[in-house]
């Protein structure tokens, strides 16, 4: 899989009917001992997805087999590849999992399911800004435009490495999707009605990030012919 050096590929996989049988022996010992430990099938299945989905992307990346690949973790709980200097991040909701990599750009990526569409007061001025919390009640589709302001902000906040602040009412995402364009850093967000997916991307000064693209696998064995989604 190639994979130019100021580019991002990332990916989403359904995991509604996702069997990960045939390839748990991909998985080290902890990640498999944590899919265990889910009393839910579905949730099991895709924390597994997950896992399956960062190893076999960067082990095509790297030309190497998935089983290969060990991973640390940064202070903070990062995960990082061990011996390698690509960049990836990962996420998963209900039934989709998303992997985000990169040779330089550092990265942050987030999916949530869209099956609830309604939020209350308390949650809104938890997490939203002001803004856009104004923005969101002025919108025709308001849950449409949480989940984006939601997973944009998530995917920033991993990027930077930071997790989730407990003052993320302060972290307002429409200031970042307003300001110059920046040649290193991009914002992309995708929204459907199965899921909504926020991506941050930053690539280390001078260099400029050429593109990000968006695929969607309907299974691990299309990976290497995955459907373009979008471009950026």
């Amino acid at each position: 899989m190639k994979l130019a050096a100021a580019a991002v590929h990332a990916f989403v996989l359904p995991t509604a009917q996702f069997d990960p049988s045939p390839w748990l022996d991909q998985l080290d010992a902890g990640e498999r001992s944590r899919c265990q430990a889910l009393r839910s099938p579905q949730q099991a299945r895709t924390l597994a997805a997950a896992h399956l989905l960062k190893r076999q992307v960067l082990a095509r990346v790297l030309g190497c087999t998935p089983g290969e690949l060990q991973f640390l973790q940064q202070e903070g709980g990062k995960p990082v590849l061990a011996g390698a200097a690509l960049q990836f991040n990962l996420s998963h909701s209900e039934r989709h999992v998303a992997l985000a990599v990169s040779w330089q750009a550092v990265c942050g990526i987030d999916i949530e399911s869209c099956s609830v569409q309604s939020f209350s007061t308390q949650l809104l001025r938890s997490c939203m800004s002001p803004l856009e919390r104004q923005l969101i009640g002025s919108a025709r589709q308001p849950a449409r435009a949480f989940y984006r302001h939601w997973t944009l902000k998530e995917a920033i906040l991993k990027g930077l490495g930071c997790g989730l602040t407990p003052q993320l009412d302060r972290v307002c995402t429409q200031q970042w999707l307003e300001a110059a364009p920046h040649p290193a850093r991009r914002l992309l967000s995708h929204c459907n009605a199965h899921y909504a997916l926020g991506l941050y991307a930053c690539m280390p000064e001078p260099h400029s990030l050429d593109q990000i693209r968006l695929y969607s696998p309907a299974s691990l064995q299309e990976l290497p012919t995955a459907p373009l989604l979008l471009q950026v």
